[in-house]
């Protein structure tokens, strides 16, 4: 097998189910925000995770 067999399934069948639950939910989010504040959660999002992994690299 390419990827190593039936092991890798598991992660596919979960990404799946999670994209399953997750697009509606961004669809309404989506419709009822602005694209500012989409934008401005988004880059805040980004800059606290990019904080928390230098913070567990340096600290």
């Amino acid at each position: 097998m390419l990827l190593g067999g039936i092991d890798h399934w598991i992660f596919v069948a979960g990404l799946i189910i999670g994209g399953l639950f997750s697009a509606p939910f961004a669809a309404y989010l989506t419709s009822k925000l602005s694209t500012k504040k989409l934008l401005i959660a988004v880059g805040l999002l980004i800059t606290g995770i990019s904080i928390f992994n230098l913070y567990k690299i340096f600290g």
